[in-house]
């Protein structure tokens, strides 16, 4: 049997059709996506590094606009501060960190109901337990 060929949209390469994903559409039938799965795997990488670099830069944004720091224990490392409800939100009326994250940055009014919180004073608020994070390690 005879191999065939399809050359990919992005490197422009013509590569055998068992380098392509195969999809099925609705009025084709089975056919290649038109970029190869190595460009495809290469396009997604770059997209979830962009993606964490937007949203790390948005958190730094927000986090300085908001003081900076843990409104228990004063911690100031970035990586370890979360965005606190100060009054709790049902589960089903809460949105994902990074649209809030956002929505926070666009609308200084919604930011009244936020505090700034490392992830051991939020955690112990929560559970109701004294802090046991070991702030030190910071």
């Amino acid at each position: 049997m005879e191999q065939q060929y399809v050359q990919c949209n992005k490197c422009k390469e013509s590569k055998i059709i068992d380098e392509f994903r195969i999809i099925n559409t609705k009025f084709a039938g089975f056919m290649p996506v038109p970029t190869c799965i190595k460009c495809e795997n290469e396009s997604e990488t770059k997209y979830k590094e962009r993606y964490r670099l937007d949203t790390c830069k948005a958190k730094i944004k927000l986090l300085k606009i908001m003081g900076g720091k843990c409104v228990c224990c004063g911690l100031t490392q970035w990586w370890i501060l979360t965005i606190d409800h100060i009054k709790p939100v049902k589960k089903d009326k809460r949105i994902d960190s990074r649209s809030l994250m956002f929505k926070l940055l666009k609308n200084p009014e919604m930011r009244k109901d936020f505090q700034v919180m490392c992830y051991g004073c939020n955690n112990s608020k929560n559970t109701g337990e004294k802090c046991n994070f070991d702030h030190n390690l910071c």
